[in-house]
């Protein structure tokens, strides 16, 4: 399985690439200052990297858990929507052509167009 190092693809590029560097230099050569960095002063420089994407990564998994979470509160949205324009329309002194109807963004029975009816082609 591929480790995602230099080169390849992948958001987590750059984070497995530090990761390795930092753990293979701490295993092998702790003491060893590179580009005038000693492991701690590297470990420092990359640390809002690390920060930023675990912080991503809790945000996503936050928006996957809500999206459930959004549909069930939708569908019963929509349901008691759905019951409030059946009973304008049913209501006897209000109906599919009164003027709260038409408020909500409905179009009134009355202002509908029937609609055309097709030509039938004679052959």
């Amino acid at each position: 399985m591929s480790t995602n190092l230099v080169g390849t693809a992948g958001i987590n590029c750059i984070l497995s690439r530090i990761n390795t560097l930092a753990s293979t230099w701490e295993e092998l050569a702790p003491g060893l200052v590179l580009a005038g960095m000693t492991l701690e002063d590297f470990k420092s420089i990359t640390a809002p990297t690390r920060t930023i994407r675990q912080e991503s990564f809790e945000l996503q998994a936050r928006i996957r858990a809500n999206v459930s979470k959004k549909q069930k509160a939708d569908r019963v949205s929509r349901k008691a929507a759905n019951q409030i324009i059946a009973a304008i329309k049913a209501d006897t002194n209000l109906g599919p052509d009164c003027p709260l109807y038409r408020a909500m963004g409905f179009i009134p029975e009355s202002e509908r167009k029937s609609p055309r009816k097709k030509e039938q082609a004679i052959g």
